[in-house]
């Protein structure tokens, strides 16, 4: 069964970023933001306004919406 990507995922993607790339950008490991990023939910506030800025997207809450 596929995998649903969420809009994290599509985000960075459509920026031509790996998940290295992002977790860098972040000073995370790559470990920990593949995990932040299979499940935003539980992403917090300070790492989600960190994540929105770098995919220049508006609302944090779009971070988080399910897509494909």
């Amino acid at each position: 069964m596929k995998r649903k990507l969420n809009r994290i995922t599509i985000l960075r993607l459509t920026k031509g970023l790996s998940q290295k790339e992002m977790a860098d950008k972040l000073s995370i490991s790559q470990t920990y933001y593949g995990k932040l990023e299979r499940n935003p939910k539980n992403v917090s506030l300070e790492m989600a306004m960190k994540i929105k800025n770098i995919l220049e997207v508006n609302h944090i809450d779009d971070l988080i919406e399910e897509a494909v």
